[in-house]
């Protein structure tokens, strides 16, 4: 039986309620990583239970194909139209890719949903979509997804031309990572090239202008510098520009003696299928991608996004962004190393926003995000940067992520050289080892903190070679936890029926 996490049933009950309030066409807004299909699940259950016909539908083959499999993990049948694959319209749950739905609307007589989910929302208001929508008019309309805006920062809702009447949010970056569904990250601001100069075109920046700004000498072994620093050792993808740079960026990273791949929107989806096991197993350790996979992949050992193409759209960004955030066993956090400034830049010791950090508080509305003043959005805030690995985080004597203690004396930020790698002033070697020391004890107590059961003691202990007494010592810590937690959730199963036979009867 599924066990919703309380923020999952909330969504869902206010999903309800938006719908009983009147409201034929509500959005879900939630961050990668928040459940949104399981959510959906929750919505699914209750409209199977009144004999109603449901409809999930997106405009990729891995959304559809995921969902389906999701429900299946819930006992839930689908059917699945889809390219070439044999259609079962016998099933009341059917997962449809959109441009070939769109095409058989007059031939599938069967199919008459009461309820369509459209996934990642903020793609669906093209015409195929718009077509299916008005085929069924009397169907309730629910999406899904991380960011509700395109890539201009219009919104969904429909006084701007969307399709959208209401948003249900449901919590931030922030607080989940605060209750642990995403693992915390770092932030690292090498600050190889100045993005600001580009132009936008369709709310994006021009492609060709990106290339060549990407083009110039020293970003390559910038690249492998700052991932060596940063990222070495950890599953990585890593977001390029066009596909001849992703060429060119793997290429460099194999030379390097990392194991690298390239892959592309036209590269055969064995292929892709294949870089998703080799991530997981740890055959590639790096994943070199142009215009893929900033939605519906779902990695969770992923543990670093390295970003080497610029976007002017916060949709895209937190994207890419949250491809790293969810949570996995042995995984302790998430680095993101932001070769292109997305987030913002450091200038003289001062952070001048950009997009924004990933766990920024941001406002959603039907018309978009909301607006700062323009004296807001140009005030910058005080960052620090560290001068040892590249870091950023509010002012403090010592990086909290390498344990580095700055220099009484005042200093500037980074020197920002156009094309060229930042200078890092060398250290002292004690003072690095010292460094070095902290961090790995920093690691080594989150690792054992994120254990969730004798057998995850028992694996630490083997790789560090400990005795048995330290597992049993740690156990009895930790068992009044491991119970506190079991109880949560039966209590929360228990009261999720109540709560849903309440909503029911409503």
């Amino acid at each position: 039986m599924l066990v919703p996490r309380l923020k999952q049933l909330k969504a869902h009950l206010d999903t309800r309620a938006a719908v009983k309030a009147g409201y034929r066409a509500p959005c879900i807004v939630a961050p990668t990583g928040f459940g949104k299909s399981l959510t959906a699940v929750l919505f699914i259950q209750s409209a199977l239970a009144r004999g109603s016909q449901v409809l999930f539908l997106a405009d990729r083959e891995v959304l559809v194909t995921n969902a389906r499999d999701k429900f299946a993990d819930e006992s839930i049948q689908s059917g699945l139209i889809m390219g070439d694959a044999r259609m079962d319209l016998t099933h009341p749950v059917q997962c449809a890719s959109a441009q070939t739905l769109v095409r058989r609307l007059d031939k599938l007589t069967a199919l008459r949903p009461n309820v369509i989910f459209i996934d990642e929302a903020h793609r669906g208001l093209g015409a195929s979509f718009r077509k299916i929508i008005a085929h069924y008019p009397d169907a309730i309309l629910i999406g899904l997804t991380a960011s509700p805006l395109l890539l201009g920062g219009r919104g969904l809702g429909k006084s701007v031309g969307g399709i959208f009447d209401q948003l249900v949010l449901t919590a931030s970056v922030r607080e989940l990572i605060e209750d642990g569904t995403l693992c915390p990250y770092r932030y690292y601001l090498p600050q190889l090239v100045d993005a600001s100069k580009l132009h936008k075109q369709g709310g994006e920046y021009r492609e060709d202008e990106a290339e060549a700004l990407m083009d110039k000498p020293g970003i390559v072994k910038g690249f492998i510098e700052h991932w060596g620093n940063i990222g070495k050792g950890l599953p990585t993808l890593t977001y390029a520009v066009s596909v001849r740079r992703a060429a060119d960026l793997a290429e460099a990273a194999r030379g390097a003696g990392i194991r690298a791949v390239t892959i592309s929107g036209d590269t055969p989806r064995a292929e892709r299928d294949k870089l998703r096991a080799d991530l997981k197993s740890g055959a590639v350790e790096m994943g070199v991608l142009c215009q893929l996979w900033t939605e519906g992949l779902d990695i969770p050992e992923i543990a670093c996004i390295d970003i080497m193409a610029p976007t002017a759209s916060l949709n895209r960004c937190m994207q890419r962004w949250g491809r790293g955030f969810r949570q996995c066993e042995g995984k302790t956090g998430l680095r993101i190393i932001d070769q292109v400034g997305d987030a913002g830049r450091i200038i003289d010791g001062l952070f001048y926003p950009k997009h924004g950090m990933p766990d920024d508080d941001r406002e959603w509305l039907l018309e978009g995000l909301k607006k700062r003043k323009k004296s807001d959005t140009d005030k910058p805030r005080p960052l620090r940067q560290c001068l040892q690995c590249n870091a950023t985080h509010d002012p403090a004597p010592k990086c909290p992520e390498c344990g580095f203690i700055y220099p009484v004396a005042p200093r500037s930020g980074p020197e920002e050289i156009e094309g060229a790698i930042v200078e890092v002033t060398p250290q002292t070697p004690a003072m690095v080892a010292a460094a070095r020391a902290a961090a790995e004890a920093k690691r080594k107590k989150q690792e054992v903190g994120m254990a969730g059961s004798r057998e995850a003691l028992e694996a630490i202990a083997r790789a560090r070679g400990y005795k048995k007494g330290w597992v049993d010592k740690m156990a009895s810590f930790k068992q009044a936890q491991w119970n506190a937690k079991a109880a949560r959730e039966a209590s929360l199963a228990e009261a999720y029926g109540g709560l849903l036979e309440g909503a029911e009867n409503g």
